[in-house]
């Protein structure tokens, strides 16, 4: 991912952690915020010592990002984040690819309700 799809300042991953929208599962958490600046979305990743050595962590994150590259629509308006656990040290692509998924459409849905259950405005 070229770096203007990349979320990279602290104040952009804090931003996007306080206005997003957060789901996690057993091996990813994923925060995700709309962008309403027009611009394209971004992807981030943050991957703890608490998953492994720096091999282990770039591995996965190298993983994640090639899984986010190829599915370009998950940024379409958003920012995405990726905050790695643990258990995801020990897990295949597919796996990721798999929770990666399913947490992008549970971020969508919870949009979505957010949206419906906001009160009209005065």
């Amino acid at each position: 991912m070229p770096p203007q799809r990349r979320v990279l300042r602290s104040g952009d991953f804090a931003r996007i952690e306080r206005q997003g929208v957060r789901t996690a599962g057993a091996l990813l958490v994923l925060l995700a915020r709309s962008r309403k600046d027009g611009r394209p979305g971004r992807g981030g990743f943050t991957v703890s010592k608490k998953v492994g050595n720096a091999v282990v962590r770039n591995g996965v994150r190298r993983r994640l990002r090639e899984i986010v590259r190829c599915r370009k629509q998950w940024l379409d308006a958003r920012d995405l984040i990726v905050i790695v656990k643990p258990a995801a040290a020990g897990a295949t692509s597919a796996a990721l690819l798999e929770e990666l998924s399913s947490l992008v459409a549970r971020a969508a849905d919870q949009r979505t309700q957010r949206k419906t259950d906001d009160p009209p405005k005065a």
